[in-house]
């Protein structure tokens, strides 16, 4: 069957379309599942070891990583170690660092283990001890740190295996609260697991397995134990989100809601192996709200998604497979940064960091398997229809229609045996005139009859022959008087009227001459002047005279073309003509006839143009082998986008490229898949 439309529960997930993907003034475009990668940490980028058991950001931005063997601070680019040393009283009083708090004055305090409490003072790199002392009910009540905490108030709360501290920094003193057997209004049990304050200020301990709410002005706590009775099972985890909503997590029960105002659990989630979208382990050891408004869970063996808005939960465990998967190993800290990023740490292998914003760039691509994805092969060509349908020329696998309302995919082939299909399994090119017709280049022309869904070339057409010589069609462009321009290997203007057609040819002893063949891209500018680009220079075309002015470039003159071999051309809005090629972007003067390049000195990421868009806003969108680059005219700075944007690759194609007329959206194709999005959502 040479047409084949799909369309599944993976489409309807699509429809949405970018909106899953990124922030976009459209609902109804496609776009696939979203993908999440993670980049990772560990001991080969300068991380002292890979067990990371406290995560921190400070005042002044630079991150901090409590490992079993040092602690890590790190800029962005590399790290520095703090390290014991035995023979330095003022150097960190242990190398497992279990806990990380900053206090008002600016002082870091890193809890360890086994060795007590550590003040670090930035500026002279020194370390103040606190340790436990048996004989001063003042000094910290035990050396194991587990949790730091700094209230609203400014007071630095410590827990420890054998209690809760507050400490006072003017006496250099701790007060303790310790469980006590015989008061049911002290703590459970001497392991103080986490400490938290509310947005009310409230502060709550989990104690071994119990949630304690902390009433400071008479130092006692009421007990929750949620009546949860597996072994070894209670609250381990805690966190109110943005919303106010307050989850509990548990060793062996999964993860809760606790309604503090009636003191209830309101909503219960746990891992269901017959449910996909349920939560990947009843043990939920840390719970962590990312700047989407989604929740992450650590889990035994991985950490799962929240979505509120549909309840439902995403899963990522480590994939060997897949080097954008999370870490090996059990997630045991999470931590969200002042930039959005977050951070997972393993028990083993390291650091785990991931953007949750949705990428800049929306990605549609051929998925194995998935037939409501685009057909294998590399995107050529891309054109969104007066419908809106949006139409990708594949090589090797025909073209794809997206219904960007249904999200519904349609793949043409190429059938030998049937004269109404493509006449070539390549398409490298697609138009759609002003009278709405639809024409796809390959090795030669079709034009797409919509009523039948089928294909018309200049051999089938009812039995009249159009005239149209068999030359492949690389770039299709009407010009002002409707007539079709078709270059390939050769140069032709087709008049449907008539269907009669005109050939250009290159004459190597005729100046006035198309440059060369073949041609690449073909533009007509606001003034109707029609634009040839070539492997071989640039022509500009006099109706007139039917000659060509050629454009080249000269080695001893920096005002001539940055390279001869054509990739792109584009008129912006204030009429200047650009020019992408092999080797640079250019802007011609028409008047001097010179040209202004711009090369990675200027601030490209890669000089090989392929395609040229503008924005609402003057902006020009370039596609490279480097990813995609903004240019502002009037500034003449860059920024550029790399994959971590969420760029299908770094490699982009020829002919690849298009923008709405709808909406204002772009389309730029590479080796990987075609990348969506609109000017105005991407910062």
């Amino acid at each position: 069957m040479f047409a084949e439309s799909f369309r599944n529960g993976a489409a309807k997930a699509l429809m949405a379309g970018i909106g899953m993907l990124s922030t976009l003034p459209t609902a109804d475009a496609p776009a696939q599942p979203r993908e999440f990668k993670f980049e990772h940490v560990s001991v080969e980028l300068g991380l002292s070891q890979c067990s990371v058991g406290a995560i921190f950001q400070d005042s002044r931005g630079f991150l901090w990583f409590g490992t079993s063997d040092g602690l890590n601070r790190y800029d962005g680019y590399g790290f520095k170690h703090y390290k014991h040393d035995p023979g330095n009283s003022n150097s960190l009083s242990h190398n497992n660092v279990s806990a990380i708090a900053e206090d008002r004055e600016g002082m870091l305090w890193f809890g360890t283990v086994e060795a007590g409490l550590n003040k670090f003072d930035r500026k002279s790199g020194t370390f103040t001890r606190y340790r436990n002392n048996p004989a001063d009910s003042s000094s910290l009540s035990g050396d194991h740190i587990s949790n730091l905490c700094l209230d609203a108030n400014g007071v630095l709360w410590i827990g420890t295996f054998d209690g809760l501290n507050s400490f006072n920094p003017e006496t250099e003193t701790f007060a303790r609260y310790r469980h006590d057997p015989q008061n049911p209004q002290s703590l459970s049990h001497p392991y103080v697991r986490r400490i938290y304050e509310d947005r009310a200020g409230t502060l709550w301990i989990i104690a071994g397995w119990i949630l304690h709410k902390f009433d400071r002005a008479a130092g006692s706590f009421r007990r929750y134990d949620f009546g949860l009775r597996k072994t070894d099972d209670g609250v381990v985890a805690l966190h109110e989100d943005s919303r106010g909503t307050f989850w509990l997590g548990t060793a062996r029960s999964g993860l809760m809601i606790f309604d503090r105002n009636n003191e209830q659990v309101t909503h219960h989630f746990q891992h269901d192996p017959r449910d996909s979208t349920s939560l990947l382990d009843d043990e939920v050891v840390g719970i962590c709200e990312d700047v989407t408004g989604a929740l992450w869970l650590a889990n035994r063996g991985g950490v799962s998604r929240y979505d509120p808005a549909t309840g439902k939960f995403l899963r990522f465990r480590h994939d060997p497979k897949n080097p954008a998967s999370i870490s090996y190993g059990n997630c045991t800290r999470m931590y969200r940064d002042r930039s959005g990023l977050m951070w997972f740490a393993t028990d083993g292998s390291g650091l785990s960091k991931l953007d949750p914003r949705p990428p800049k760039f929306a990605h549609l691509k051929h998925e194995a398997g998935n037939r409501n994805s685009l057909s294998l092969g590399l995107p050529k060509a891309i054109w969104e229809n007066r419908e809106g349908d949006l139409w990708i020329g594949m090589i090797s696998s025909g073209v794809n229609r997206v219904n960007r309302r249904s999200g519904e995919i349609t793949r043409y082939s190429h059938d030998p045996t049937d004269p109404r299909t493509l006449n070539a399994t390549d398409v490298v090119a697609i138009y759609e005139d002003r009278e709405g017709i639809l024409w796809l280049g390959s090795q030669g022309l079709n034009r797409f009859d919509r009523e039948h869904e089928t294909f018309a070339n200049p051999h089938n057409d009812e039995g009249r022959r159009l005239a149209l010589p068999r030359h492949t069609a690389d770039a299709i462009c009407q010009d002002q008087e409707g007539k079709i321009w078709v270059g390939g290997n050769a140069l032709s203007m087709y008049d449907k009227q008539t269907l009669q057609t005109i050939t250009y040819e290159h004459q190597p002893d005729d100046p006035a001459s198309l440059s060369s063949i073949p041609v690449t891209v073909l533009y007509q500018d606001r003034q109707g002047m029609l634009w040839v680009g070539t492997v071989n220079g640039l022509n500009k075309f006099n109706r007139a005279s039917q000659n060509f002015t050629r454009y080249f470039h000269e080695p001893a003159n920096p005002s001539s073309l940055s390279n001869d071999y054509i990739k792109s051309i584009f008129e912006d809005r204030d009429g200047n003509l650009w020019i992408g090629t092999t080797d640079g972007l250019n802007k011609l003067d028409p008047e001097r006839k010179t040209f202004t390049r711009y090369h990675e000195k200027e601030g490209l990421p890669n000089t090989f143009i392929y395609g040229i868009l503008g924005d609402d806003n003057g902006n020009l969108w370039l596609s490279t082998n480097g990813g995609i680059s903004k240019l502002d005219p009037v500034s003449g700075k860059f920024r550029n986008y790399a994959l971590k944007d969420g760029l299908q690759s770094r490699e982009f194609n020829t002919g690849a490229y298009h923008r709405s007329k709808r909406t204002g959206e772009m389309f730029f194709g590479g080796i990987n898949g075609v990348n969506i999005f609109h000017p105005d959502s991407v910062k």
